[in-house]
């Protein structure tokens, strides 16, 4: 048996990832967690940057409409500054055209944090269903 029906078109929508968007919540979110006056201890730091990861992870989606459909990834380097100086950095294979990354930095006098998101676009298969016609 041969099926005469067209295949029905698929509507594949993109995802466009809003950069200034996320950026904003990020910075709202650093300077929420460093607000000024606040003192910080060595022992006190590692919390920060478990702090920023766990209110990034639960509040981007509601606040950043545009990362539906993208899967994220929250990395948060916390240290204090005593005058050296910092690289960091992270390789991720991915699609240049609809994968992104965004990240926002924050110093105060004695600590700099820097806050990186990886969003990888998910790709949604269409399962066809046989319906046993022949």
């Amino acid at each position: 048996f041969t099926s005469t029906r067209d295949p029905i078109p698929v509507l594949r929508m993109e995802s466009s990832l809003n950069q200034q968007e996320v950026e904003k919540f990020l910075l709202a979110t650093t300077s929420k967690v460093m607000a000024k006056g606040k003192e910080f201890t060595t022992s006190t730091l590692s919390q920060v940057g478990t702090q920023l990861v766990e209110l990034v992870n639960t509040g981007l989606p509601g606040s950043c409409p545009s990362a539906d459909g993208f899967k994220f990834i929250v990395h948060a380097t916390v240290q204090e500054q005593w005058g050296q100086g910092s690289l960091v950095g992270a390789k991720c294979e991915w699609d240049n055209t609809r994968d992104k990354v965004v990240s926002v930095t924050h110093n105060t006098e004695k600590v700099n944090v820097c806050l990186v998101v990886f969003f990888v676009h998910i790709e949604e298969e269409e399962e066809e269903s046989d319906s046993g016609d022949e």
